[in-house]
């Protein structure tokens, strides 16, 4: 019937797509894997014949890199580290005696510079040099009375010699008057002591500066009341600051402390910086001067002083020097002891387990281990496994393969180095 040619048909359809699909999915994968094995191998070939008719060997391809020479020498170990700069010598100004404060000096103001002795305030002495008159009269009253009872004493004594006669001691003491005398001489003594006191109390009117330095606060003015012990103002010593560092533990037996009784000297040399602030290339000198014998709670790291002399730039031979700002956060590096017979390498440089890539003599990759006295956080000491004159792979190769050829990548002017690129 033509119902059922039809469906005959349909099938007979259906059939030849589906073989066609078929062959059309298995003839693309076949290209797919020739493709693959062509390019994973290429068809040999044929050697080149040169003028003279001799077949030359295909040139292997060099990859260009960039190359430091390695120099071996004596170098001291570079700690580096950020520290905060603070005061080595700091002081509240607090006064002994209270009262009006009459008179200050013009420099009695945030940033002043005061010598030692210098005069800072005044405090009304009107009410203590009361005081010192009224403790000298004491004191001539009690020195009046004394003589009085010397010469009671001395008549009592001529008495007694008279009467030539047997007395107890006790009595004797009674007789020529020394309890008396005794409490005569307390009181002159009393007097004496309380006018000292009352001359210290009039002398203490006038504050001076305790040490050569500058004011960074000042807390009262001109007219003010003060009690005793009240805030007057924060001195802090000109003569030198300290900038505390943060290092680890494994870095203080490459640094030397300064032997105060040597008058700070053998210590580890220190250099300042603060680009932000200062500029680039712009430093100041410092001494490492001592360690603090605690470590940091939380990172548990040491701690150490840099003495950084006149920070403020006032000596001429430090004239034009940047200044030191309390608070500020600051870059040190400390050079310490001097390494012999190394070589010094930025710490990228030293690859996975301590090796480094070295181009050979044949242009060809070495890969040397090598061992590394410091690793500080950019530069390492090596102290054995590098020639001095060894050319060190600064680029960073994606594939290296020890013994594959290299040559030396030409480098034109602000090319920069090429050391952060992969080959």
């Amino acid at each position: 019937s033509e119902t059922g040619g039809g469906s005959y048909r349909r099938t007979v359809i259906a059939s030849v797509f589906g073989v066609v699909r078929f062959v059309l999915v298995v003839g693309l994968i076949g290209l797919g894997v020739g493709a693959a094995y062509w390019f994973n191998n290429p068809p040999p070939v044929a050697p080149e014949t040169g003028a003279g008719g001799e077949a030359e060997d295909r040139e292997e391809v060099a990859r260009a890199v960039v190359v430091e020479v390695a120099s071996v020498g004596d170098h001291p170990v570079v700690v580096g580290s950020m520290g905060t700069v603070i005061a080595s010598r700091e002081a509240v100004i607090r006064p002994r005696v209270g009262g009006a404060i009459v008179e200050a000096s013009d420099r009695f103001v945030p940033g002043g510079f005061f010598d030692a002795g210098a005069f800072m305030v005044q405090i009304d002495r009107a009410d203590y040099e009361q005081v010192v008159e009224q403790r000298r009269s004491d004191l001539a009253r009690a020195e009046a009375a004394l003589q009085i009872e010397l010469g009671d004493q001395a008549v009592a004594k001529e008495e007694l010699e008279l009467l030539e006669i047997d007395i107890p001691e006790i009595n004797r003491d009674l007789i020529l008057r020394i309890p008396q005398v005794n409490r005569a001489e307390a009181e002159v003594r009393s007097a004496a002591a309380a006018l000292q006191r009352a001359v210290l109390d009039l002398e203490r009117t006038r504050i001076t500066a305790p040490f050569g330095g500058h004011l960074v606060e000042r807390e009262v003015n001109l007219g003010a009341n003060v009690s005793p012990g009240e805030d007057l103002a924060t001195l802090v010593g000109a003569e030198a600051y300290w900038v505390e560092l943060t290092l680890p533990v494994s870095s203080l037996r490459w640094i030397e402390t300064a032997d105060e009784r040597a008058g700070l000297a053998g210590g580890s040399e220190a250099v300042v910086s603060d680009a932000r602030a200062w500029g680039a290339g712009v430093v100041r000198s410092g001494v490492v001067a001592r360690r603090i014998g605690r470590l940091e709670q939380g990172s548990r790291l040491a701690r150490v002083l840099v003495r950084v002399p006149d920070p403020l730039a006032r000596e001429p031979e430090r004239a034009g020097l940047p200044e030191l700002i309390l608070g500020a956060f600051v870059n040190v590096e400390l050079r310490g002891r001097v390494l012999e017979s190394v070589c010094v390498l930025d710490r990228s440089l030293v690859r996975e387990g301590d090796r480094v890539w070295v181009m050979d003599g044949d242009d060809r990759l070495a890969i040397r281990p090598v061992e590394i006295a410091y690793r500080g956080p950019d530069r390492v000491y090596v102290t054995a496994g590098l020639a001095s004159g060894a050319r060190v792979v600064r680029t960073n190769l994606v594939t290296p393969v020890e013994g594959m050829l290299l040559r030396v990548a030409d480098v034109g002017p602000g090319a920069g180095d090429g050391g952060d690129g992969d080959v």
